[in-house]
């Protein structure tokens, strides 16, 4: 499954353009705020788009997330962290009933 063709499937969920990214970002190689982000939902995000190759996933991606929060945002990375992570939880809820109402089994 091609970067571009996840966009496709992914469009109009809230938050795809952040899942989008962190896809290619960990394609690259490139850790990132959505790349981290979509390592924390790897198992979540794999289960709603079978094919989707997540490879070269780094370790203990929630702390490496803060961590890069706490650099670019000191006073607020906790709550930037919290806010990412909703938004994660959104697109996963969104992905989940997308898929369920065109009739494709979910996992």
């Amino acid at each position: 499954m091609t970067a571009s063709s996840v966009a496709e499937q992914l469009h109009g969920l809230p938050g795809a353009e952040l899942i989008v990214q962190g896809i290619k970002d960990l394609a690259a190689g490139i850790e990132s705020i959505p790349g981290l982000l979509v390592a924390v939902g790897a198992h979540r995000i794999r289960e709603r788009l079978p094919g989707l190759a997540l490879d070269g996933l780094p370790e203990r991606p929630e702390l490496r997330l803060y961590a890069l929060l706490r650099l670019q945002h000191p006073r607020e990375a906790y709550s930037q962290y919290n806010a990412y992570l909703r938004r994660l939880t959104r697109f996963c809820h969104a992905l989940e009933s997308h898929r369920t109402c065109m009739g494709e089994p979910i996992g």
